[in-house]
């Protein structure tokens, strides 16, 4: 847990890398556009692209959908670089514990973690899949999580981490699941991979976009 109270504006971020999923060319045009980019297949191109901007000693949060079927392709996360926190999504969160084999630190099975200068919070949650780190970053608490806390998206599990947002004060939700398809409202930001340029993003460089908004 040590890892957690070393994040800060330097950290990267990126979801949704979605690793061995076929369908997902297939779901969002943007991934198809590149065409790998004379890589050999879809992985080597997400994989060389992460690389290309983390370093082995650089810290990342992958907000969730790291692959598909976890149980066959979860090693693979050992040919990406840096020390890797992962907050466990739809795709991830059945095989969470699996993770921890292969990744440096796993929230899942329903908890926010929350950093505070007297350590770290656990808050439990009502569903296994409403995973979530809320973290102080350049006087602005920043809440992770894999599924976006806006209020109009269907779906419980934002509105499980919605309540924790607002009760623990958060300015901003990193967030990814949703991809392509970026929802406009001043305190999210979808660091889904299509909306990153298919590489992790430093937190400072969004706070820096989002200045003004929130």
């Amino acid at each position: 847990m040590e890892l957690l109270q070393l994040i800060d504006e330097k950290t990267f971020v990126a979801g949704d890398t979605h690793l061995f999923h076929e369908n997902i060319l297939h779901y969002y045009s943007s991934r198809r556009g590149y065409l790998f980019e004379g890589k050999p297949s879809h992985e080597d191109w997400l994989i060389d692209n992460w690389n290309s901007v983390v370093g082995e000693s650089d810290l990342v949060i992958h907000l969730g959908d790291f692959s598909f079927k976890p149980h066959l392709y979860a090693e693979w996360a050992l040919f990406l670089n840096g020390r890797k926190i992962l907050i466990c999504g739809n795709h991830d969160g059945k095989d969470c514990n699996l993770w921890k084999s292969y990744l440096d630190t796993v929230i899942g099975g329903g908890e926010v973690l929350v950093v505070t200068s007297e350590g770290i919070k656990r808050i439990k949650t009502d569903h296994f899949l409403a995973n979530g780190l809320v973290v102080p970053i350049k006087g602005k608490k920043v809440m992770f999580t894999h599924y976006p806390i806006i209020d109009n998206f269907p779906n419980p599990i934002s509105e499980i981490l919605r309540k924790i947002f607002h009760r623990e004060g958060c300015d901003l939700n990193i967030h990814g699941h949703v991809h392509e398809n970026t929802i406009p409202h001043p305190q999210l930001f979808n660091a889904s991979v299509e909306n990153i340029g298919f590489k992790p993003i430093r937190v400072g460089k969004i706070l820096k976009t989002l200045e003004g908004r929130i």
